[in-house]
């Protein structure tokens, strides 16, 4: 349920950066649709003894996607999507190296993670569409 409620998210989230977003909200969406995708065929073909190693690969590439864009751009939101991202790519590691955890740790949370950093996303073309409605000398 909570992998379905995050796709559904991010679907809408990356329709509308994908249509109406600038080069930061692009690029991250399409970081954040193709973990979504290779996810469940990293799972399939588990990488040594950590079946969840493969996710931590794949939260790890995303994290970076999103620092260089909070590095190359002038947004708010890269920074506070990174963190969720980063948040997410912890518990994923914690997963990964300790089976003792429960699964809810090791899957709903980086689930919850990146469903708060596709919000954030979303909340980052609010803030577009804001910016491009209202005159230049308004914008600060």
């Amino acid at each position: 349920m909570a992998w379905a409620a995050t796709a559904f998210i991010l679907a809408v989230v990356g329709g509308l950066a994908a249509w109406r977003g600038a080069w930061p909200e692009r690029l991250v969406a399409a970081a954040m649709i193709g973990g979504v995708v290779a996810a469940p065929l990293i799972e399939l073909h588990p990488i040594g003894r950590h079946p969840h190693l493969g996710l931590f690969v794949v939260d790890s590439a995303l994290l970076m996607v999103v620092i260089g864009v909070a590095l190359g751009s002038d947004r708010w939101w890269p920074l506070f999507c990174s963190a969720f991202v980063l948040a997410a790519t912890a518990m994923g590691l914690a997963s990964a190296f300790n089976e003792g955890l429960s699964g809810l740790t090791g899957v709903a949370g980086p689930l919850f993670w990146n469903g708060m950093a596709a919000l954030s996303l979303g909340a980052s073309l609010w803030e577009l569409r804001r910016r491009r409605r209202a005159p230049p000398e308004a914008i600060g």
